[in-house]
């Protein structure tokens, strides 16, 4: 997921919410996330807080911990909850 650099505040602010969206609905915590994935749970909460965007490997590991596709981790969400 090749991401140009002009593109990469929205898609962490949507990363970011959807990562703590799908962590809640799942109920679990961020050890949780890091003990299935093998991501250190200080890089996890970085992502969550939108600080930083994950490699395209741990996109894919965070894909299969919550069951969705890649591309839908970045996406723009219809519901904004999760985001302020």
């Amino acid at each position: 997921m090749a991401v140009r650099q002009s593109q990469k505040p929205i898609l962490r602010l949507y990363l970011s919410g959807n990562l703590r969206r799908l962590r809640k609905d799942k109920g679990a915590t961020k050890s949780d996330v890091q003990q299935a994935t093998g991501i250190s749970e200080h890089t996890y909460e970085k992502w969550e807080a939108g600080l930083n965007f994950p490699t395209d490997e741990n996109l894919r590991k965070l894909a299969v911990y919550f069951q969705v596709p890649v591309d839908s981790l970045s996406k723009k969400p219809k519901d904004l909850t999760y985001y302020f």
